[in-house]
């Protein structure tokens, strides 16, 4: 009887080195600090499409902000162009951290390449035109020839065209950003946030908190991820 009972203290004693082991070396895990989050991945591909009608041959640039709220204009994290359907693929390398914004502008005599010329599809559903086309005809995107930029036309952008999205927080995974005229009212009305002190937000809060407005003028869509339709087209306006 007393060695099976100096067995049984022999085999706490036991249990309980082991358990002061595991817990020396983190096995008992209650403790331990949760593992630190990952870093910012610095390259990946972003994707989207330019809508104001359709944007084609347009210049596509990703640019970062500073650690003081600030936009860095050079270097740019990357670049693409849109196509014959308004989209683009973009690969951006050097990112750090934070928001990040990405315009869309009318292709220039520097860019590379300069061609093709940078054209709006004039998406007027409701029987109106886009407005009067100089002569020229086809060559300047006035197919019918009537001086009027119909429905459909594409329209030559001017050389100061340019509106923009952003990305709040970090680009992770397969990241979609559509550029249309509501991400363009989220990053200007963010930009207000110097005028609005008393909220003392930093750049990734007034950008989320702009967002949150310009959904709500929208009718409560996410117009940072909403994919917009093209217009001028019969088969996308019936789906």
């Amino acid at each position: 009887m007393r060695d099976i009972q100096m067995k049984k203290q022999f085999l706490v004693i036991a249990l309980l080195a082991a358990g002061m082991a595991l817990s020396a070396c983190g096995g008992g895990g209650g403790d331990d600090p949760a593992p630190a989050p990952p870093g910012p991945v610095p390259t990946g591909i972003v994707k989207g499409s330019a809508t104001k009608g359709t944007v084609r041959n347009a210049v596509v640039e990703m640019k970062q902000f500073g650690s003081n709220g600030q936009l860095i204009n050079s270097p740019l994290l990357g670049t693409g162009s849109t196509d014959a359907a308004g989209n683009y693929i973009l690969n951006y390398a050097g990112y750090t951290g934070g928001p990040v914004q990405l315009c869309v502008r009318t292709r220039r005599s520097s860019d590379n390449p300069p061609t093709p010329v940078t054209t709006v599809v004039c998406d007027a559903t409701d029987g109106t035109a886009c407005g009067p086309a100089p002569a020229g005809g086809a060559s300047v995107g006035d197919t019918d020839n009537d001086q009027i930029y119909d429905l459909g036309e594409a329209i030559p952008a001017p050389s100061d065209f340019e509106f923009c999205t952003c990305l709040p927080g970090p680009p992770t995974g397969d990241v979609r950003a559509p550029i249309t005229p509501f991400t363009d009212l989220v990053v200007q009305r963010a930009a207000q946030r110097d005028a609005d002190t008393a909220l003392n937000e930093t750049l990734a809060q007034a950008l989320l908190r702009a967002a949150s407005e310009i959904n709500q003028l929208a009718g409560g869509v996410d117009v940072l991820r909403l994919e917009p339709i093209d217009l001028s087209s019969s088969a996308e306006r019936a789906a």
